[in-house]
């Protein structure tokens, strides 16, 4: 294993991206690791040294956090791992991010409520394993979701601003500030659950040609008027089938694949969660038509990586942000 070298806290720039770790003790970051099969799981944006305020100036940061994007510190953290993320070739003058980065943050940018829709999304985009009971747990997540969504919705029309997670923030600041700044994706396509509904909407599109062309915002309302379990529930019962399939990966034990159909009734979920997420997440002059019973908009909709994006992808997965490191925190901590 290749040891990486440290980056003091004292020596950050600004625009930096800084990657934690997963947080012990929260779920949610529980979850994101396990989705995303990664260590990171949440991401901010250095301010660089604030140069007359407490500890030096050092260690500030923006962040998108519940309720909103916020300006807050890493030094009180210190016991995450944290992974410095730079541009290359570099920037010498990153101000039109921070521009951005203040921008957000005055506008008190919204937070998407309990990371619920996109961890469901993460739950159909990223390669894990397609087990039945997987799927059934990623139904309710997506119903959860889907509920969480209408509100924010609701909000949307009220204050006219798309909710963002952490990673989202910090792509968005770059990408907002100019195309020298632009995060450039590698954009493979792994195999996940959401290509598989697109491949079988291919094969069985009579089947779903309603749901392709229908109302999202009526489905989610009809289907919401049940009881659903709280997001904890259904988290640490994602959380225990997830970290099963990694003991057996870990422990070389081959797990029997499961052929199987996927559900009438998960594909139409998912159908109807994708038109709300466009819907909800995607800024309207980017939002893809969903209304024609067509099944290339889903397709379109599976390529969006931008909006998906994790902590993960700014760690592994860009052309050109290179990883300078670990933060050595230098003794700081509050």
């Amino acid at each position: 294993m290749v040891k990486l070298n440290t980056v003091k806290v004292s020596d950050l720039k600004k625009g930096d991206i800084v990657l934690l770790e997963c947080e012990e003790g929260d779920i949610i970051s529980r979850a994101i690791a396990l989705l995303t099969k990664s260590k990171v799981t949440h991401a901010t944006v250095s301010r660089g040294i604030m140069e007359g305020l407490d500890f030096n100036g050092v260690g500030y940061i923006a962040e998108e956090t519940p309720k909103y994007a916020t300006y807050s510190t890493l030094l009180d953290r210190t016991e995450r791992v944290a992974y410095v993320m730079r541009l290359i070739p570099e920037e010498k003058d990153m101000q039109p991010v921070m521009d951005i980065v203040d921008r957000y943050v005055e506008a008190k940018w919204p937070y998407a409520s309990l990371a619920q829709p996109f961890l469901a999304m993460y739950f159909l985009v990223k390669d894990i394993s397609d087990t039945f009971h997987l799927c059934q747990i990623g139904t309710k997540l997506m119903k959860l979701a889907m509920g969480t969504m209408i509100e924010l919705f609701n909000q949307l029309l009220h204050d006219g601003k798309n909710p963002m997670m952490c990673s989202q923030f910090a792509y968005h600041c770059y990408k907002e500030a100019g195309t020298q700044y632009e995060i450039h994706m590698k954009g493979e396509r792994n195999p996940s659950l959401l290509t598989q509904v697109v491949k079988e909407i291919h094969e069985r599109y009579q089947e779903f040609e309603e749901d392709l062309k229908a109302d999202s915002l009526q489905f989610s309302s009809d289907n919401m008027k049940g009881n659903v379990a709280d997001t904890e529930e259904i988290l640490e019962e994602l959380c225990k089938e997830l970290q099963k399939s990694e003991d057996l990966q870990t422990d070389h034990i081959t797990q029997e694949n499961e052929v199987y159909e996927l559900s009438h009734d998960f594909i139409v979920q998912v159908i109807h969660f994708c038109k709300l997420f466009n819907k909800v997440f995607v800024p309207k002059e980017e939002q893809i038509a969903t209304s024609k019973a067509d099944d290339s908009w889903l397709e379109q909709f599976s390529l969006m990586q931008e909006y998906f994006i994790a902590p993960e992808d700014l760690l592994h997965n860009t052309k050109n942000l290179t990883c300078l490191g670990t933060l050595d925190y230098e003794g700081y901590h509050i």
